[in-house]
Parts: C-alpha cells; sequence; structure tokens
C-alpha cells in the first residue's frame, strides 16, 4: 500500500495540466493561446487523416487530439478570463 501512495504521489505531477505557464496573466494567455493553437492544427491534420483513411488507429489518434485541443481551449479561455478580470481591477484602482 505504501509503494503505491508513493508511486501515485511521483507520478501524479506528469498528469496533471499545466495552469499558469508564466508569471504574468498576459504571457500566461499567450502561452495557452500558442498550446491551442498547435493542438488545434495537430486535431485538423489528423481529422483529415482519418477522413482519407478510416482505420481504429486513426481514430483513436483524431479522439485524443480533440481532447487534448478541447482541454488547452479551456485553459486558454481561463487565461484570458484572468487576464481581463485584472486589467478590469487595475482600471477601476487607477
Amino acid at each position: 500500500m505504501r509503494k503505491f501512495i508513493l508511486t501515485l504521489f511521483i507520478l501524479t505531477p506528469l498528469f496533471v495540466p499545466q495552469v499558469i505557464a508564466q508569471t504574468s496573466p498576459y504571457t500566461d494567455y499567450q502561452y495557452q493561446l500558442d498550446q491551442y493553437r498547435k493542438n488545434y492544427a495537430q486535431f485538423v491534420l489528423l481529422k483529415k487523416d482519418y477522413l482519407n483513411n478510416n482505420t481504429l488507429d486513426n481514430e483513436q489518434k483524431a479522439l485524443l487530439a480533440v481532447e487534448s485541443t478541447i482541454k488547452s481551449r479551456e485553459l486558454t479561455m481561463f487565461s484570458f478570463a484572468q487576464m481581463l478580470k485584472l486589467s478590469i481591477i487595475e482600471t477601476e484602482s487607477a
């Protein structure tokens, strides 16, 4: 049981997505947007490959690409909301 908990503790950071990439909200948003663009481009290629060659392997690759694209889109929207929130707070306090 101890080995299982220790292994789980060590491997957990590998599976947790990186939510905050940089120190400022703007750079974090730019990073997340770049990740989304990269994942979306990969999804488009894999989708095209699947439509041209309907195999189970291509379908699984396309589904995994969809999942990572959606996750990166959600992180991008979260970063954008944080950036807007801090921008509004700074504008109101000035």
